[in-house]
């Protein structure tokens, strides 16, 4: 992809969350228990899916910027995601002495403004099937249809596939995946 057509890729992202960011609280829906009026924080920690999620960014304190007013998507592993982590892996993201390795495996999940996986296809269809974008980790996921299904990508290769169930909250969206996307060789 040109440099040209990466910057006119994330800038549409970019005004797709920017746009959603003016929306009122609870104005969004969950697609499956209609409005929220909760933020992040509150969305991941009730959403059922995201236990493991939950709290592990309640441990980093990362639940704090989830729960503050800027807008936010985070790709969030299912429990069954990191549950397919080898055990070494998930011991070491249990391990209260990982808790920085854990903020920056969490800070790859995120990117800023809130963005659904509709306005992520759309900004595929706009720039010939690929974006990338760069998470709060200062990582880069890039974004591509697999037939039907959404899939991201980090720069080491861990994929995951988007779930349906999003989760919309004042302040962002939490958006399903089936994988953890970190390499496993990375952590302590």
């Amino acid at each position: 992809m040109t440099r040209w057509k990466t910057r006119a890729a994330i800038a549409g992202l970019m005004a797709a969350a920017l746009a959603s960011c003016g929306s009122e609280p609870g104005e969004t829906a969950n697609a499956a228990n209609g409005p929220i009026d909760a933020t992040m924080a509150e969305a991941l920690a009730s959403a059922g899916l995201f236990s493991s999620a939950s709290d592990a960014f309640e441990r980093t304190g990362l639940d704090g910027v989830l729960g503050g007013e800027a807008s936010y998507t985070v790709l969030a592993p299912s429990d069954g995601a990191f549950e397919g982590l080898s055990q070494d892996a998930q011991s070491a993201l249990r391990d209260e002495t990982n808790g920085a390795v854990l903020a920056a495996v969490l800070r790859e999940h995120m990117i800023p403004g809130a963005l659904t996986p509709d306005d992520i296809r759309q900004a595929l269809a706009n720039n010939s099937g690929s974006v990338s974008m760069t998470s709060f980790g200062k990582g880069t996921l890039t974004f591509r249809m697999e037939g039907d299904k959404l899939v991201v990508s980090n720069e080491t290769g861990q994929t995951a596939v988007f779930g349906n169930d999003i989760v919309r909250a004042s302040n962002g969206v939490v958006i399903p995946i089936d994988g953890v996307l970190i390499d496993p060789a990375s952590l302590p």
